[in-house]
């Protein structure tokens, strides 16, 4: 018998677990502080969220999805800087369309039009366009900030999107192709 089992109340408040490692204690503190975070989100509850997306972030500097999560709470909240600078380092890492394009409205936000639209091609040249729509708006903003023609994307059903008044040349293997709009 052991000292715990000898005393019922310890013995229920700490249950016998199996031993963890400290990056796997680490680990488990940090998924619980971003559950929590997510949750204050969804409650509506930004200083809460942003307290536990933090602790998240202390406690496992490698993940990307917390680190994401604050970057896009920080961008709600107006504070470019810090959100970019994650958002850069993410995007450095993984290839995400939700940090592209929070990187790209980072961007437009610091007047930075060029770096924008460098997040924006990357965003659209490597991932479908979202299902909702909501990136049109930002997109033509930032086109229209960068002084560029347009923009265009492949929905989710592999069709080419272009933006209003944009003409863009399309090539397959290098050779033009022919091709029509459908409204």
């Amino acid at each position: 018998m052991t000292q715990r089992d000898a005393d019922p109340q310890r013995s229920a408040e700490y249950p016998e677990t199996a031993p963890v490692t400290q990056t796997e204690w680490f680990q488990q503190r940090a998924g619980a502080a971003f559950r929590a975070g997510q949750a204050a989100l969804a409650g509506g509850d930004q200083r809460a969220a942003r307290a536990s997306l933090e602790r998240a972030c202390r406690l496992a500097p490698e993940d990307d999805a917390a680190a994401l999560a604050l970057a896009l709470l920080q961008l709600q909240q107006g504070q470019t800087g810090p959100a970019v600078a994650s958002l850069a380092a993410i995007t450095g890492r993984v290839d995400v369309r939700e940090a592209w394009l929070a990187l790209a409205a980072g961007r437009l936000a610091q007047q930075q039009p060029q770096l924008a639209a460098a997040a924006l091609a990357a965003a659209l040249s490597g991932h479908v366009l979202p299902a909702d729509g909501m990136m049109a708006p930002l997109a033509d903003a930032i086109a229209a900030a960068a002084e560029a023609p347009g923009w265009c994307g492949l929905d989710g059903h592999g069709r080419l999107v272009v933006s209003r008044g944009a003409a863009p040349e399309i090539l397959l293997d290098g050779v033009p192709v022919a091709w029509t709009v459908r409204l």
